[in-house]
């Protein structure tokens, strides 16, 4: 008896030692280069598909922003390849219902849960948001368009003059989740996405 408390006691330690696996899914259309180091002037070693699984073997602190988006580099595995990618273009979950986004996405922070952003996506590739410039809310229309599991809305030209700091390259998120938007975009202002917070879970379920 005492030998099989042990035995049953060296299994239970074992396999609560055992290390979490996480598993995250490309969300670029296009697929996703995988390179032989953290950079992206590296040698391409591999692509992986829109909706591939990976598994994060571990991250860096290597940070960089390619084009319009902003991510760190993270080490990966895969059935076809091994190395690093662009993490900005890692999803939680495969993109399956792109028809599902529609709705109210929020981001708060603090104790009075003050907002840092609000989306609505509407349809008929219509939005409305809430962009908090250190408690100075702007609240602007535009429209948005879905590349596979990335988002980017551009606001009206109307509203152009409240927020000088978005570019004609508008705002990036991506469907990091079917409850979940995560701005990855470049930081557009010291109280607004970027800085305070990225992700914007959504509030309309």
């Amino acid at each position: 008896m005492n030998k099989l408390y042990i035995v049953l006691s060296i299994l239970i330690i074992f396999c609560s030692c055992k290390p979490k696996v996480t598993i995250k899914y490309v969300s670029a259309n296009s697929g996703l280069i995988v390179r032989g180091a953290p950079s992206s002037k590296m040698e391409s070693i591999g692509k992986l598909s829109f909706n591939q699984a990976v598994e994060i073997v571990e991250g860096t602190q290597v940070k960089e922003t390619i084009g319009f988006i902003e991510g760190y580099w993270v080490k990966i595995k895969s059935e076809n390849a091994k190395g690093y990618v662009f993490d900005a273009y890692l999803s939680e979950e495969p993109i399956l219902n792109t028809s599902n986004i529609l709705g109210l996405y929020r981001g708060t922070y603090g104790n009075d849960k003050s907002i840092y952003g609000e989306v609505n996506i509407l349809p008929s590739q219509k939005s409305e948001f809430i962009l908090n410039f250190c408690h100075d809310l702007a609240y602007v229309k535009g429209n948005w368009v879905l590349d596979g599991g990335i988002i980017n809305l551009q606001i009206d030209q109307k509203y152009k003059g409240c927020c000088p700091e978005i570019g004609m390259e508008g705002l990036y998120f991506r469907i990091n989740n079917r409850n979940e938007l995560y701005y990855i975009g470049k930081p557009i202002y010291a109280c607004s996405l970027g800085e305070v917070g990225r992700s914007l879970p959504r509030v309309d379920r």
